[in-house]
């Protein structure tokens, strides 16, 4: 009888006559065993039962010769609501108790991750009123570093190490504990590789930055800020490899209180450097550099204080550092970089789109007025962008585990929660159309074209929310490759094309950029909702387990993964 630790799963030999060995994949009970202690429990709002077995002869699977085994053997209770989901479909599951509880789990990791993210942006937002009131020249030249820092450098580190998301909470789930210290490992070389790479090419940004048109002086004031971001740029890169290795294991709350000290360091810093010591632009990025790096530190030594307590215990993610983190690069990379180029393209479309308004009739007014709403659905953001990193946690932790049925549970919390929470922004925002564009400017022409395109804002803001939520969900179960394919049609083949048309073609100016970016932020959720319907999450839970075994370089455990419960015809989701 072989079984698989975490997925609850074990194969029953077919009767005689029925097969053999290959009819014995195709017959799979949930039988009691005559030495097993059944023992009810309750964990991540999924009521299971726990089978506890001493030793276990294998007789069929893995190895040559027989051997002995202790294990544990989850078998999932009948399922507690009015929702039958064995066959591995995406079903309805609100009004449950379990889904109550899930929407709570969500809620706990959700919460502090949206706090983190608008405490990083309103502190980028107060060191830029800082350089501000020094010069004109100065703020437009940090403006500019940061785009090429944000654009060019975080959103691919950022991506880069977005894999952990999918790899650390399939193997948490599946209980493969050591391999998730292995994985923060090889994704700290790769991603401390690329910082070397961006750190060498930023060297030459400003030849760059002329022959595309920028001023001579704004384009200076760049190059030297871009140079003394690159220290941010391995700290950020630290910071969040380490963030997402606690939030894969549900562990947010250290995160969140790193970067409300870094917060407070980021305003003294810019304060000193910038005001007092009158370093202006230059200042405001080494004072990002060391916030980064600081913040990077301190979570880098709680994790350290932690593994002090959980050493030597079964669910110690840390087993110290491994010559195997210079292995497996290309297993990573097949689920990283997809997860880097779905972010990218949906991050440098709208830095497209802020090109073209500069190309429109009144340029200064055009890219002032579409950069406000582009703040605005910026910070926004913030907050959904915690439920996508919830629901990757909670979605790949289930399918590691190999419970479709929890990880569909989830999916449908994480979206409601997303419905109430943008359809309440969205609603604020439009209330407040004739106000937002007096906090960015006095002139009353870029007001009133702020208020004139805030509809489209507010109707981006609900469709992006889905967006980042079910992009989570994608990132989750691995599916990162079908969310870059669709991000490519809608954005590039679909959106822009149409703000170009709207925009210059129909003179509508930037609410017709709007109107083409608004398209592609509805059209994208439909096609990945569309994605989760037509998924068979038992078999999602296989290719998890699939996975995992590949990253710790387990031929043995992949075979294993055909016995694996996937649902529909060939048997029942647990």
């Amino acid at each position: 009888i072989p079984t698989v630790s975490g997925f609850g799963v074990r194969r029953s030999p077919a009767p005689p006559g029925e097969g053999g060995y290959a009819g014995a994949r195709e017959n799979w009970t949930r039988r009691s065993m005559d030495a097993a202690v059944r023992e009810p429990f309750e964990e991540d709002g999924v009521e299971e039962e726990v089978i506890q077995a001493t030793e276990v002869e294998e007789t069929v699977g893995l190895l040559d010769t027989r051997r002995r085994a202790r294990f544990d053997i989850e078998v999932a209770k009948p399922a507690t609501t009015n929702v039958d989901t064995e066959d591995g479909k995406f079903r309805v599951l609100f009004g449950t108790k379990e889904f109550e509880r899930e929407t709570v789990e969500l809620l706990k990791l959700a919460i502090p991750t949206s706090a983190m993210n608008l405490l990083s942006f309103a502190v980028t937002t107060l060191s830029l009123l800082f350089v501000g009131r020094v010069s004109t020249l100065d703020l437009s030249g940090i403006l500019l570093a940061n785009s090429i820092f944000n654009v060019t450098g975080i959103s691919l580190v950022v991506g880069l190490a977005s894999g952990m998301e999918t790899l650390c909470s399939q193997a948490f789930g599946a209980q493969h504990y050591t391999l998730v210290g292995v994985l923060l490992q090889r994704a700290l070389v790769l991603v401390g590789m690329l910082c070397v790479v961006l750190s060498v090419s930023w060297c030459g940004c400003y030849p760059v930055l002329i022959w595309i048109g920028q001023e001579e002086a704004v384009a200076r004031i760049a190059s030297q800020c871009v140079l003394y971001l690159v220290p941010g740029l391995f700290g950020i890169a630290l910071f969040f490899s380490l963030r997402t290795y606690l939030a894969m294991q549900s562990i947010v709350l250290p995160a969140m209180y790193v970067t409300g000290v870094g917060s407070i360091l980021s305003i003294s810093f810019n304060y000193v450097l910038v005001m007092v010591l009158g370093l202006g632009a230059v200042g405001s990025a080494m004072a990002t550099s060391v916030t980064f790096i600081a913040e990077g530190l301190m979570l880098l030594w709680y994790i350290q204080w932690m593994h002090r307590g959980t050493k030597g215990t079964a669910k110690c993610t840390w087993g110290g550092w491994t010559k195997d983190a210079l292995h497996g690069w290309t297993e990573y990379l097949v689920v990283a970089t997809p997860s880097a180029a779905m972010l990218c393209l949906e991050w440098w479309v709208f830095e497209i789109a802020v090109a073209m308004a500069g190309l429109l009739s009144d340029p200064e007014v055009s890219v002032a007025a579409f950069g406000i709403g582009y703040q605005t659905l910026t910070l926004s953001f913030a907050i959904p962008y915690g439920m996508s990193s919830a629901s990757a946690t909670r979605v790949g932790m289930f399918l590691g585990k190999g419970q479709p049925r929890a990880a569909i549970l989830s999916v449908h919390a994480s979206l409601l929660i997303t419905f109430v929470v943008q359809l309440f922004l969205s609603m604020v925002v439009v209330l407040l159309r004739h106000s937002i564009g007096s906090f960015f400017s006095s002139e009353q022409v870029v007001v009133q074209a702020v208020a004139g395109v805030i509809p489209f804002v507010a109707g981006a803001i609900l469709g992006d929310g889905f967006n980042a939520t079910m992009s989570g969900v994608l990132r989750g179960a691995g599916r990162q490759k079908l969310g870059f394919y669709i991000n490519f049609v809608v954005f590039y083949l679909l959106a822009l094309p149409l703000s170009w048309v709207a925009g210059f073609h129909l003179d509508h100016g930037i609410q017709g950029l709007w109107l083409g970016l608004l398209v592609g932020l509805w059209v994208q959720p439909v096609c990945l909702f569309f994605i989760m319907l037509l998924l068979d999450w038992g078999k999602e839970a296989k290719r998890a387990f699939e996975v995992v075994a590949r990253q710790e370089d387990r031929p043995d455990l992949v075979r294993a993964a055909d016995g694996i419960d996937q649902g529909g015809e060939n048997g029942t989701v647990l």
